[in-house]
């Protein structure tokens, strides 16, 4: 501050100096005109100063009543609160379906690799990562989202690590073997195009009330906007993440896996409202690299179990269908596709959700599976 003022004071002096002479100084004769002069340009700075000082003064002690009623700063961040109800840092705004757990969870159960299909180019066996204490968090400090208008140093940032979870880089194919639970997933990959097949296909899951898991692409979110606010409009979805530009992350840098990672949950965030808690390698290709890195950035990684092969164009309905009941046991991952055409999907999904629930599986999200297995 004395520095500041130093320099304040030195500034003010020469402007002072200026002005007189340009004022008249000038026109001064002899000593005694030029010490007058010195004089009252003296008076007037010190008149300044002791101004400059009183505003000095009188702003501290504004600063310092901010600060211990906790309006100024960090601490009117911290003690504030949302002024609206804050939404849940989750899939939805209804609460979040990972919940904390007291003791370690068990690991993930690993029946083996996803079936192969044309699409897994790379299918190498995720090694067991033993069991250890796994901590879920749902929600950043303050409970959630800061209310729109709050102070910027409260808003979350995707790609900061201690705004995100810790969670297991674990693969997870299913749930719990335990509970007759089948989730169904929907993958929106480079295959997706046009409207027409995701609508029908939405229509009959609202229809049904049957809950599902939509994997989206960065690419797909910004190119249908209108399809993704639907999907995150209904209670009983949820939104994964599966990368930006769908490429096969095992064969890229990690700068360049987590910037697909983080691309994708961006843009899912920005046109959804929806922070996904889901992360879905393309084509099934993954390695604990991969892995790694979405859990750093508070993702789990999600393969599946059961694949329909819906994504292939001699494919019909009812061998979408066979093929999904033929495979489908508890904690079920059932991989299936957001078509743009909707052929074999939308054609089967009606038969696959009556089939399921005709032989006693509940449909779940895959985070229900995924908690069913943490809390055994």
């Amino acid at each position: 501050m004395r520095h500041k003022s130093h320099n304040t004071t030195v500034r003010a002096a020469l402007l002072l100096v200026a002005a007189a002479v340009l004022s008249g100084g000038m026109r001064l004769s002899g000593v005694e005109g030029l010490e007058g002069a010195v004089v009252k340009l003296r008076a007037r700075v010190n008149t300044t100063l002791i101004r400059y000082r009183e505003r000095i003064g009188d702003y501290k002690v504004y600063i310092a009543q901010k600060i211990r009623a906790g309006e100024y700063g960090r601490g009117a961040a911290d003690t504030a609160g949302p002024k609206s109800p804050a939404p849940v840092i989750g899939h939805d705004e209804r609460p979040p379906a990972l919940s904390p757990v007291e003791s370690p969870p068990p690991h993930p159960h690993f029946d083996g690799p996803p079936p192969k299909s044309p699409l897994v180019r790379i299918r190498t066996p995720i090694a067991s990562l033993g069991r250890g204490s796994v901590q879920i968090v749902d929600r950043v400090p303050g409970n959630g989202f800061p209310a729109v208008g709050a102070p910027r140093s409260t808003r979350p940032r995707l790609e900061r690590a201690a705004m995100t979870p810790t969670v297991s880089p674990a693969s997870w194919t299913n749930g719990s073997r335990r509970r007759p639970r089948v989730a169904l997933s929907f993958d929106s990959g480079e295959m997706s195009a046009g409207m027409t097949g995701c609508e029908r296909l939405i229509d009959q899951l609202v229809k049904s009330e049957t809950p599902a898991t939509f994997f989206l692409t960065g690419r797909f979110t910004e190119g249908y906007p209108d399809i993704v606010r639907r999907i995150s409009s209904v209670a009983h979805f949820e939104l994964g993440n599966h990368s930006h530009s769908h490429p096969d992350l095992t064969k890229k840098p990690e700068k360049v896996v987590e910037e697909e990672i983080l691309r994708a949950q961006r843009a899912i965030y920005r046109i959804s409202g929806r922070r996904g808690r889901l992360f879905r390698p393309p084509y099934g290709s993954t390695n604990m690299t991969v892995n790694n890195i979405a859990a750093r950035h508070g993702l789990h990684t999600v393969l599946w179990d059961v694949a329909a092969d819906d994504y292939r164009k001699d494919r019909t309905g009812r061998q979408v269908t066979n093929s999904v009941l033929a495979g489908a046991r508890n904690g079920s991952i059932v991989l299936l596709h957001m078509h743009g055409d909707g052929s074999a999907s939308c054609e089967a999904l009606p038969d696959i959700i009556a089939g399921l629930r005709g032989r006693g599986f509940e449909l779940v999200k895959v985070s229900t599976l995924i908690d069913d297995a943490r809390t055994e």
